[in-house]
């Protein structure tokens, strides 16, 4: 029950495309669903992936030994190698979720599992800090569709011309944002 707590506070109370507006999405008018759940679903499989090897690394090396600093520097390697292993075994067994295709999702996917890596090694435990990364993983999957379904609602004729585009969309997530943070009371 613990996990699942854990899971649903990443998802909804501390969403980190909400919280930080860090991975978001480049969406054009040639983007399709596919193309975000896609990329919603390889930043949770990067992520986990870099999960599994960046907590025992801060856990039980850096922490000890005092080399707290290199925690970022070690997480870019792990995280750069993951992404580019994960691109691999994509294209050799024709899995198409786990293919990037271009370089604005790359840099995307990069920022999103480095930000997930920094704060997931601030759990008590393994199975917390795994947890808390699929809940950041779903989290940005769940915002990205929502931000998918209503960007073509935005563009509707009668929005003032100041508003249009990016700053509407801004507030659309801090409405967003809102109502996930009033899910909190029932954690």
């Amino acid at each position: 029950m613990e996990y699942l707590a854990i899971i649903f506070g990443a998802v909804f109370l501390t969403n980190i495309l909400l919280n930080s507006l860090i991975g978001f999405p480049f969406l054009d008018k040639k983007t399709q669903l596919k193309d975000v759940v896609y990329t919603g679903l390889k930043v949770t499989v990067v992520a986990l992936l870099s999960a599994v090897i960046i907590y025992p690394i801060h856990t039980y090396l850096l922490k000890p030994e005092g080399w707290i600093f290199l925690t970022p520097f070690i997480e870019i390697l792990i995280v750069l190698n993951i992404q580019l292993l994960v691109d691999y075994l994509g294209r050799k067994l024709n899995i198409n979720f786990l293919v990037t295709t271009n370089n604005k999702s790359l840099v995307v996917i990069n920022a999103l599992v480095f930000t997930i890596g920094i704060t997931m090694v601030s759990q008590t435990n393994y199975l917390g800090a795994m947890a808390q990364t699929l809940g950041f993983g779903l989290g940005y999957l769940l915002v990205t569709v929502l931000i998918f379904t209503i960007k073509p609602r935005l563009e509707l004729p009668g929005v003032p011309k100041a508003f249009k585009g990016i700053p509407l969309m801004l507030i659309v997530l801090g409405i967003l944002g809102m109502i996930f943070l009033g899910l909190g009371g029932i954690l």
